[in-house]
């Protein structure tokens, strides 16, 4: 080993440093931080394992329901009254806990955790509920239920016109309150909040099955244009099978709490593999079986004549003879009435058409002459 000429041992030039060994390589940089994005984008926002609910007395509304909601996606979750549909978006949306299983948010859990820690979810989901009235205050004028989940931010008024113009709401519609707007105009006012925080999951429970059919069109349009726009991923129940295949990409057929099928709507809805979803098809109303319906009453009218032709009619008919004979209420009024004919039979009597005979007894009037005893009492006239 050399020195120096001050005393400091050398280092050899095998063990200096070289650049190489100093900086790593970036292939070890890059494998030692991975990009999040693409495992995000692939991973399901929302995930459902093995998730059962009990509520008291031994109901059971969901038992072992499991699926996966994708990113950017139209999932749909169809079943009749009772099959568990709210009581799973309840869960999805952290509003109740589950008494058995899990349900993730973007790889983070959510069953398990406390209200107060889960802020990031409800400003990444909202939900549209089934009756806009209950779920808005009406003491709040629209543009503070609008504002409500911004809090004290800035550009409040800018985000409200924003969401007021985005859901074909006037610009002074935020001054009013929520009786004065109709149902569907209140359903538009319950999206408009439900995008105040730029949510990434829309939930929407039942929202068109209160309305009619005009208004539920103008509405599902309204939903699929703001999917579109806000690049959402859409969560939509109903029990309408026509609205769901219209508007979602995917599909959860669900009975009696238990999810019976799951797939791609064409797959589900043309080649169903559940009897209770072909039950569910064949049960959905149609345009061509409510054209057909009037064909086929007709041709059932025409097919099965009973009545007796034409030219039977003067014979004895089913319904002829009645009319012409006795009738329940026909003979009475051509026959004594209770109060027209007795008194016209009975005034006659007692004036005019009573004999001498019966009037004698009842009335003797003293003054007037027998006709025997006249002749008898006057002979005199006689003999004149």
């Amino acid at each position: 080993m050399t020195s120096t000429p001050d005393g400091v041992p050398a280092t050899p030039a095998s063990a200096a440093p070289t650049p190489d060994a100093a900086t790593p390589a970036p292939a070890t940089s890059d494998a030692a931080t991975p990009a999040p994005a693409t495992p995000d984008t692939a991973a399901p926002i929302l995930a459902v394992r093995d998730l059962e609910r009990t509520y008291r007395g031994g109901v059971h509304a969901l038992r072992g329901v499991s699926l996966d909601v994708p990113r950017g996606g139209r999932f749909g979750i169809v079943g009749e009254s009772g099959s568990g549909k709210s009581t799973l978006v309840r869960l999805l949306a952290a509003l109740d806990r589950p008494t058995a299983g899990t349900v993730t948010f973007d790889r983070r859990r959510i069953d398990d955790r406390r209200d107060r820690d889960l802020g990031f979810l409800r400003r990444r989901l909202q939900v549209v509920f089934q009756d806009p009235m209950g779920s808005l205050d009406p003491r709040m004028r629209v543009r503070d239920i609008i504002s409500e989940p911004l809090g004290r931010t800035r550009g409040r008024d800018e985000r409200v016109a924003e969401l007021l113009e985005a859901v074909d709401l006037p610009a002074d519609a935020g001054l009013q309150y929520p009786h004065r707007f109709s149902g569907g105009q209140r359903q538009r006012i319950s999206i408009a909040r439900a995008l105040a925080p730029q949510p990434e999951v829309l939930i929407a429970d039942e929202a068109v099955s209160a309305l009619d059919v005009l208004v539920r069109k103008q509405i599902l349009d309204l939903l699929t244009r703001l999917v579109d726009e806000y690049a959402l991923t859409l969560v939509f129940v109903s029990h309408d099978l026509g609205v769901v295949r219209k508007v979602c990409d995917e599909v959860a057929v669900m009975r009696r709490g238990e999810l019976v099928e799951h797939g791609p709507v064409d797959d589900v809805y043309d080649a169903p593999r559940h009897d209770y979803t072909r039950e569910l098809i064949a049960a959905a109303p149609t345009l061509h079986g409510a054209l057909s319906q009037p064909q086929r009453g007709r041709s059932f009218g025409d097919a099965a004549p009973v009545e007796p032709p034409g030219p039977e009619p003067p014979g004895p008919e089913p319904h002829g003879p009645e009319p012409h004979g006795p009738e329940p209420h026909g003979p009475e009024p051509h026959g004594p009435e209770p109060h027209g004919p007795e008194p016209q039979a009975a005034e006659p009597q007692s004036s005019e058409s009573q004999s001498p005979e019966s009037q004698a007894p009842e009335s003797p009037d003293p003054e007037s002459p027998d006709p025997e005893s006249s002749r008898s009492e006057y002979p005199p006239s006689e003999k004149e």
